[in-house]
């Protein structure tokens, strides 16, 4: 029998590789394979059997229900179905994961931070010509072009930049997890922190710098708000006086500065949007490179068709155009696919909650909110303020993960499950502690 170490070593690793085809026949992007070993791991070893596990049983039974609905609505049986198990796979993962982050190896960490550096290095540098064969056959949409760096950045082992964006933001997290476990020395968090530094800059994606900056924002944030209250007051004091100072000279800096600083041709952007007032138009979005938002925004504004009851699962097969025209988006030729194919056609939201909202309406997303909050009360928040960081990171993980599933990750793809997975070991953890303090306190006291 396969040792309980080897195999949760196994779901991890396969995790940061969801779009290698190791089983060419199936069709879908993300591939199952870190899923399948979850699946025999919960199978030989179980899983906690807890109010968290209850409600995704709760919610696999809804993705099922509604399967039927939309085989019996003429949708293809193998598209139902593989979109059924692409709502599944990732669950599998983090309840195979919430329990076990004892048993991760750093030797298994190291080797996936060795490949993504080494494969990034060779990509951006023009020397990976010898693999360019292997993955372009085993890696969707992949191709030469992009595997070979370029001007989008490197992808790494991913069909473009946008999810190797995603893919480094789960290696840092994984590091950070890791240190707060005891797995790895501060000496080596830094090389992970300057190797993955490295990989954001040749990937070129502002996905990867976005999902890093709402995890160090939810961190500050968060350790911010249990500061004495005149540090508060002075933070608050000193922005609004930056925000008018910067607003009230905004036009100088956009046509001094925009050429030469991105950042301040975004303000540029955003200031052109706020003007126009039309803030969810595809021309708006394209702007900021955030077009795919627009698939999310169809996706919960779905909610209002049909009284919220859901379409069925992948049912954006063939109520695109309509849910298109129902939130009154209109669809330009769409950039990512080429100028002869209409986006419209094929819409599909790109998070796991907007899918879900789109296919299983109120009923699916209420067990979901239910599933957050479940996994969100694992951490015990009333002694937050006298314990260590760790706790702060919880919260920034807690935040980063939900954010991707609510508005960033497509339905199979295990990042922001696996995250979670680490917010909840982490937090059971500290709440032990926490617990463990304050009945030393009390036993003090008596």
């Amino acid at each position: 029998m396969l040792k309980k170490k080897y195999l949760i070593n196994l779901v991890f690793f396969f995790s940061f590789f969801p779009f290698i085809k190791f089983i060419p026949w199936i069709r879908a992007e993300v591939q199952p394979i870190s899923a399948i070993f979850a699946s025999i791991f919960i199978l030989l070893f179980g899983i906690k059997k807890d109010y968290i596990t209850m409600i995704c049983i709760l919610f696999i039974l809804c993705i099922i229900s509604y399967s039927f609905i939309s085989i019996a609505r003429g949708i293809n049986i193998l598209d139902v179905f593989m979109l059924m198990f692409a709502y599944m796979l990732p669950l599998f993962i983090f309840l195979c994961l919430r329990e076990n982050l004892h048993l991760l190896s750093k030797k298994t960490y190291s080797a996936i931070l060795i490949i993504y550096l080494s494969i990034g290095l060779l990509q951006y540098f023009g020397l990976f010509h010898f693999g360019e064969y292997f993955l372009e056959m085993f890696i969707p949409r992949a191709s030469v072009e992009q595997l070979g760096g370029g001007a989008r950045g490197v992808t790494f082992l991913s069909p473009e930049p946008g999810y190797g964006g995603m893919l480094i933001l789960l290696i840092i997290l994984t590091g950070v997890c890791f240190y707060l476990l005891n797995k790895i020395s501060i000496f080596y968090l830094y090389i992970v922190f300057i190797a993955s530094a490295i990989m954001l800059l040749i990937n070129k994606s502002g996905t990867g710098f976005f999902l890093v900056l709402i995890f160090l924002m939810s961190y500050f944030i968060s350790k911010f708000l249990f500061k004495p209250i005149v540090y508060k007051f002075l933070f608050f004091l000193f922005l609004c006086i930056f925000l008018v100072l910067f607003f009230n000279n905004i036009d100088y800096l956009i046509k001094t500065y925009s050429s030469k600083v991105r950042f301040v041709a975004i303000f540029g952007i955003i200031k052109d949007i706020i003007a126009s007032r039309n803030f969810f138009s595809y021309y708006a979005l394209s702007l900021l490179a955030a077009e795919r938002l627009l698939t999310v925004i169809i996706g919960y504004i779905s909610l209002f068709d049909g009284f919220g009851v859901g379409h069925g699962i992948a049912s954006y097969l063939i109520d695109s155009n309509r849910l298109s025209e129902f939130a009154g988006v209109y669809w330009p030729e769409y950039r990512h696919l080429g100028k002869e194919q209409m986006y419209a056609e094929i819409i599909k939201p790109d998070a796991y909650a907007a899918q879900v909202a789109m296919d299983m309406g109120i009923i699916g997303l209420l067990i979901l909110f239910l599933l957050i909050f479940l996994i969100w009360r694992t951490v015990d928040l009333s002694y937050l303020k006298n314990f260590k960081n760790g706790n702060f990171i919880c919260i920034a993980l807690f935040i980063i993960g939900v954010f991707m599933v609510f508005f960033y990750s497509t339905t199979a793809l295990p990042v922001p499950w696996v995250i979670l997975a680490y917010f909840y070991y982490l937090g059971t953890r500290f709440s032990r502690d926490i617990s463990r303090m304050k009945s030393g306190c009390r036993n003090e006291c008596c």
